[in-house]
């Protein structure tokens, strides 16, 4: 039985733009030839398919019917999905979470996992997106806002991974918004490197900058290289 090698986006906070990097991500591994699966175990906030994380996820590895496979579990309220489920007089299922993830591992031989939220943020009643990561067993990448306020988020969430033995595989900078001017921005990605040189541990995590309307990331990465 195959069993795919994967990797979990997290974000450092809401509205980071998680899904267009997973997706930048995902058609990059295609073009290159990679079997490439995406799943986004609980989604909240579309009360439609339309335009919603799981269906741009399901077009971006080239799947354009079967939304329950890339996006199970979705809800229409623009908050907490826990929240977002209780609104409906649902809940969200834990046992179907995991039991979709490992049957996406027989699926593909790369599976990347786009989490809800931030690394802490709720997912169900009971887990967190850093408690789902432990179950997975799979390393991440975190994406993080590039905007006043990044290094705390970036470095905050890398202490946590760092007391919860998560492995973080990657940091991306996204310029969600184009609001940022290019010397703020420069101040700031230079900040954050002088913070991250400091722990030997972070000394060697990727950080990859994507500009407003950018497709490609810099500096440039062979992302199969970062699954496993």
């Amino acid at each position: 039985m195959q069993t795919a090698k994967c990797l979990f986006f997290a974000g450092t906070d809401t509205d980071v733009g998680k899904t267009y990097v997973s997706c930048l991500v995902l058609r990059q591994l295609l073009a290159e030839g990679n079997h490439a699966g995406a799943y986004k175990p609980v989604a909240s906030g579309f009360p439609t398919v339309d335009g919603s994380d799981g269906q741009r996820l399901m077009q971006a590895i080239g799947e354009s019917t079967i939304i329950d496979r890339v996006s199970p579990q979705r809800f229409a309220a623009p908050l907490a999905p826990p929240v977002a489920a209780d609104r409906e007089g649902r809940e969200v299922d834990e046992s179907k979470i995991l039991s979709e993830f490992h049957e996406w591992t027989t699926r593909c031989s790369l599976l990347l996992v786009e989490g809800a939220g931030g690394l802490m943020s709720p997912v169900s009643r009971s887990w967190t997106n850093a408690d789902l990561i432990q179950r997975m067993s799979i390393p991440i990448v975190l994406v993080s806002h590039w905007r006043l306020g990044v290094v705390n988020q970036v470095l905050t969430s890398l202490v946590a991974c760092n007391s919860l033995g998560i492995r973080v595989r990657g940091i991306v900078l996204n310029d969600v918004d184009g609001l940022l001017q290019v010397k703020e921005a420069e101040d700031h990605l230079q900040l954050l490197c002088r913070f991250l040189a400091g722990k030997t541990a972070w000394q060697t995590i990727p950080l990859l900058r994507l500009k407003f309307g950018q497709e490609s990331f810099e500096p440039d990465l062979r992302w199969n290289d970062i699954f496993s």
